[in-house]
């Protein structure tokens, strides 16, 4: 895409004894992150949780220039990620689990489809990934957001776990990083 403005992005990740529970997972995590092939300006944000292993030296070691917050408690994954919220300067945030691997050009991927998204509806877009959160079989929401197909999914209400079902299948094998 010709012409396009590559604005600043912040990820954030939260971490509690990643090391010690993941493992080379969690090494492989951070050197997809330090590996992303992005024109703009990443910025990394890790919260960590009041680790007991060497979490945070890793994470010092693998992406030197991140922004470490060293809590003195566990005060758990939304408060922590709250905690990085408010610490970022990205124009765009990503927020990502700490077992994740990301393909190298998984940042750039998801800001050019927000973009492409912005300039067709002059709207800004939220992008989250597939995922189904709720109780038994009926999804609970109150926003509509975009997934990262450019499917909206309208949660202002329950809806049968089975609504999903037609997205799995329309996911691109490109879009799937093992």
């Amino acid at each position: 895409m010709y012409g396009i403005r590559w604005p600043s992005v912040t990820i954030i990740f939260v971490n509690y004894n990643g090391a010690k529970l993941l493992g080379k997972l969690f090494e492989r995590f951070l050197e997809s992150i330090r590996s992303q092939e992005y024109r703009g300006k990443i910025e990394v944000i890790a919260i960590d949780n009041n680790s007991s292993d060497y979490s945070i030296d890793l994470i010092k070691q693998k992406i030197p220039e991140a922004k470490i917050i060293g809590l003195k408690e566990n005060v758990g994954y939304v408060n922590a990620v709250n905690l990085g919220l408010g610490k970022a300067t990205g124009k765009y945030i990503i927020i990502l689990n700490n077992d994740i691997i990301l393909s190298k050009n998984f940042v750039q991927k998801i800001i050019r489809r927000i973009k492409e998204l912005e300039s067709r509806t002059k709207k800004e877009v939220v992008l989250v990934p597939i995922q189904i959160v709720g109780e038994g079989n009926k999804i609970l929401g109150t926003i509509t957001v975009v997934n990262v197909l450019g499917q909206a999914l309208h949660l202002d209400y329950l809806m049968p776990k089975q609504f999903f079902h037609r997205i799995y299948p329309k996911i691109p094998l490109s879009l799937i990083h093992i």
